[in-house]
């Protein structure tokens, strides 16, 4: 299955939610329309709420010859605020897989901004 998220999307998480990636996460904002990930309060805190978790069974990101990204999971002009709660290992987990991360920002994690692993955990 594969999940697309656009441009200028905000996804609100209330606390103790996750984000878990089994297949292929398409999130791709642009420089002047981020997609946002973040608390559901009004108020945030570091920590309210868990992960964006890119488990063992996530489509990998592909690249052509030149190195252009050309499928899988990927994660461009993103923002990840007020996540790291509900004892994740970051903001943003990755367990034996490997997304395509381009121009994003984690900030006001309660734990590790990206925790990478592989498996066994």
């Amino acid at each position: 299955a594969t999940l697309t998220i656009e441009p200028g999307v905000e996804v609100s998480f209330d606390s103790g939610k996750s984000l878990q990636v089994n297949g292929t996460l398409v999130a791709r904002g642009t420089s002047v329309g981020n997609i946002i990930f973040s608390s559901s309060k009004e108020v945030p805190t570091a920590g309210d709420w868990g992960r964006i978790y890119f488990t063992d069974g996530s489509k990998d990101a592909t690249f052509d010859g030149s190195g252009n990204y050309t499928g899988g999971s990927i994660l461009e002009y993103c923002e990840i605020s007020y996540a790291g709660g509900s004892s994740a290992g970051g903001a943003l987990t990755i367990e034996s897989s490997s997304p395509f991360i381009n121009y994003c920002t984690i900030r006001n994690s309660a734990t590790n901004g990206i925790y990478i692993y592989q498996g066994g955990h």
